[in-house]
């Protein structure tokens, strides 16, 4: 038979309330006087990686860069529309050739890579103007 312990009238971990006059302690960040808030800003370096945050995000991307980026998106993209090819012809049980998958990738591919080649530029300039 299993012995239980019994229950104590002082439990082992002391229990106690925070103190109540901390808790609004925090409830009121703009009641920090600005020159304080300027030497917390300045102590933690967070605006030597804001600024150099900014500096990196106004260096213009190059028409290489796009073309880079809208390649290595291609790819994948590439290979999921043959992936999708090829499952939907195995769902419905038909014939199904590696040579017309790779027809109909060859055809949308110059829509794909224009596609994503301006979706990418759109999206750098537009990184760039919000900072």
């Amino acid at each position: 038979m299993v012995k239980r312990k019994q229950a104590s009238s002082q439990p082992d971990i002391p229990l106690a309330r925070p103190p109540q006059d901390d808790s609004d302690r925090f409830e009121n960040f703009e009641d920090i006087p600005a020159e304080e808030q300027e030497r917390l800003i300045k102590e933690s370096g967070l605006l030597g990686q804001v600024q150099k945050i900014q500096r990196a995000s106004e260096q213009p991307v190059d028409f290489a860069d796009n073309v880079f980026n809208a390649v290595l998106h291609v790819i994948p993209l590439a290979f999921l529309y043959v992936i999708m090819d090829v499952l939907i012809h195995q769902q419905y049980s038909q014939d199904h050739s590696m040579k017309e998958s790779l027809k109909r990738v060859v055809s949308g591919l110059p829509f794909l890579a224009l596609l994503v080649f301006y979706s990418e530029k759109s999206l750098s300039n537009a990184v760039a103007t919000t900072y």
